[in-house]
């Protein structure tokens, strides 16, 4: 995590000092938010008829919806309803660029109703593995999760707990998948996104042309500490490691089963024109 400077992609880079800057703005948010003024709740609309309509907007969650939803909520006391916005949340099949607008959804119910970062993170624990006898049930549903928790914690929602949760997922998708790497697809979908802010790590450039990026050129999140993101560093270099002598190997079988079949071939072919 010492070699700089690094070859980045400009996008890339314009694309997570902003996002850095939005989840650092959330969580100030969140430590800025007072004690939950009941009497200010109480005095919010929490008719059955608004409260019941939100909530059935919630279970049918997307980008598009998030901002309309986000203005009903300062205008509804759905103190009640806590419980069950955290697990319309975690249940609802989100799409990778539904995530980001779910969490501005979260920071605004986590400021209002303190209790939803607790209860956000039990929902979404319930997904995932973090025993070596767990098993992957649901592939595409654990990159959506992971990728949503991470940026639940970054962003302040939930915190030390959180962290632990995604240590010991992020333990068990790399240190239980030595032999076929089948988790290789989920590792890369964050390193994008947030690999910098939970690894330290740049990703090459897609083009062959990048930019040299120097480590005081790209905003840190405070929300992980450095020796954290080491940790997670290490996790995903052994993955990393471990998949390219994965493939070395596999490419080791086939030049042999290449030489075997072209070897047969040629012996084929010499019986054939000694017998025309």
């Amino acid at each position: 995590m010492t070699d700089w400077p690094r070859l980045a992609d400009q996008q890339w880079v314009q694309e997570t000092n902003r996002r850095v800057e939005a989840q650092e703005s959330h969580r100030s948010t969140l430590v800025s938010v007072e004690t939950t003024d009941e009497n200010a709740l109480h005095s919010l609309d929490s008719t059955l008829k608004k409260t019941t309509a939100f909530m059935k907007k919630l279970k049918t969650l997307s980008a598009a919806s998030i901002p309309s939803l986000i203005d009903e909520l300062s205008r509804l006391n759905l103190s009640k309803f806590v419980e069950e916005m955290a697990a319309g949340i975690a249940e609802t099949k989100l799409k990778p660029s539904d995530v980001i607008p779910i969490v501005d959804l979260c920071v605004a119910i986590a400021s209002r109703y303190p209790k939803f970062s607790e209860l956000i993170l039990a929902e979404i624990r319930k997904g995932l593995p973090l025993k070596r006898a767990d098993k992957i049930s649901n592939p595409a549903k654990l990159r959506i999760d992971v990728r949503l928790l991470c940026e639940l914690i970054l962003c302040g929602v939930v915190g030390k707990e959180g962290l632990q949760t995604l240590g010991a997922t992020l333990s068990y998708i790399c240190i239980t998948d030595k032999g076929e790497h089948s988790n290789v697809g989920l590792i890369c979908s964050l390193c994008r996104p947030v690999g910098w802010q939970i690894a330290g790590i740049v990703p090459s450039p897609e083009a062959s042309e990048g930019v040299s990026v120097e480590e005081g050129d790209l905003k840190v999140n405070e929300a992980i500490t450095p020796e954290h993101r080491k940790v997670v560093n290490d996790l995903f270099s052994n993955y990393h490691t471990g998949l390219i002598r994965h493939l070395e190997k596999a490419c080791a079988v086939m030049n042999v089963v290449q030489k075997k079949v072209k070897r047969h071939e040629r012996t084929r072919g010499a019986t054939l024109q000694a017998f025309s």
